[in-house]
């Protein structure tokens, strides 16, 4: 099963139920979105205070809007 909780504080009580026996984890942030990827560490600490250590990627999307970029290598 894929999750996707979209980082919403709003849902942040129920996607603890989600992060649940997950064996692995997706992280993602926009390229047009700074925000999102300021969130990335955040994100990655609620699924590892749920989880444990558990396999992680990080990707990055939106990567086709390179002239909308906030996030740059």
């Amino acid at each position: 099963m894929l999750w996707d909780t979209a980082g919403q504080e709003e849902f942040d009580a129920i996607t603890k139920a989600y992060y649940r026996g997950a064996q692995a984890c997706v992280v993602a942030f926009s390229t047009t979105d700074r925000a999102s990827f300021d969130a990335v560490q955040k994100w990655k600490k609620k699924v590892e205070d749920e989880c444990g250590a558990i396999p992680m990627v990080l990707v990055q999307n939106k990567i086709d809007l390179v002239h909308e970029a906030e996030v740059t290598p």
